[in-house]
């Protein structure tokens, strides 16, 4: 029996050994992960072997535990035979059958061109730990191509604009040629918003810069009737971008009254 510690190197050998006796059916999934999990918590070659007596050896695969005197003897190794057409039977094991029992077909040997005690880099034989960090590279590999993509497309995509609304800036004014002269009543109209007043001092403007067809725009100015002097005539004045579109004069209304409109 031999008590000498194993190393990580030993623990993971012995399970790629156990791995590869699940793969062909000899181990079922309970019994690997009970054997991988005690494989992984063994403390010396004795632990190891336990774990492996009741299994065949695998040409190529070996487990060379260590004597007391220093040396390596193997502990778990195929016998190879000298040539390709030589032939020899797993020792010590006897396949059980259904109602009796017989000795298994001796097979020809692995011919393997890698050394016995190198491990093997499949798949198969990678840990878990090693199988984790491949797929974790190869996912982040992936998620970084296609977010690429994804970016090079938006870049390309073709902008679309949104089309420019333009808006007219519209006044409507109350004038008089009279510097002081005021107004009794007033109102001025711009898109249904109407401003009122009374006694109102001239001149007076209202105007706005965000008007937009159809238009909706009036103006009115109204001064009272004054026996003694005439008022001066006012003048109702509707403007779209600095152009007249109305106007009106209290000059020849009896009234004293200018009115002016525009709807278009």
């Amino acid at each position: 029996m031999s008590r000498i510690r194993v190393s990580d190197v030993d623990r993971d050998r012995a399970c790629v050994i156990l791995r590869e006796h699940f793969a062909v059916g000899r181990l079922n999934e309970q019994e690997l992960s009970t054997r991988v999990a005690a494989a992984q918590s063994a403390v010396t070659w004795d632990d190891v072997q336990e774990l492996l007596a009741d299994l065949p050896p695998i040409p190529g695969m070996s487990l060379q535990a260590p004597s007391a005197d220093g040396t390596f003897q193997e502990s778990y190794k195929a016998r190879r035979p000298t040539s390709a057409s030589t032939s020899y039977s797993p020792p010590g094991y006897t396949a059980p059958t259904f109602g009796g029992s017989y000795t298994p077909n001796s097979y020809t040997a692995y011919q393997d061109p890698v050394n016995a005690s190198q491990k093997r880099s499949t798949w198969s034989s990678w840990d878990f730990t090693t199988r984790s960090i491949v797929v974790s590279f190869v996912t982040i590999l992936v998620i970084g191509i296609i977010s690429a993509s994804l970016s090079d497309a938006a870049k390309k995509k073709p902008t679309i604009e949104a089309p420019k609304i333009t808006y007219d800036q519209v006044e409507v004014e109350i004038a008089s040629k009279d510097p002081s002269a005021t107004v009794d009543e007033m109102y001025a109209v711009i898109d249904g918003d109407k401003r009122t007043g009374n006694a109102v001092r001239l001149p007076y403007r209202v105007a706005s810069d965000y008007a937009k067809p159809p238009y909706d725009l009036e103006v009115y100015a109204q001064n009272g009737d004054n026996s003694q002097m005439s008022p001066a005539p006012l003048t109702c004045t509707i403007k779209v971008n600095g152009e007249i579109v109305a106007e009106s004069s209290s000059a020849n209304d009896p009234e004293h009254e200018c009115y002016a409109s525009f709807k278009g």
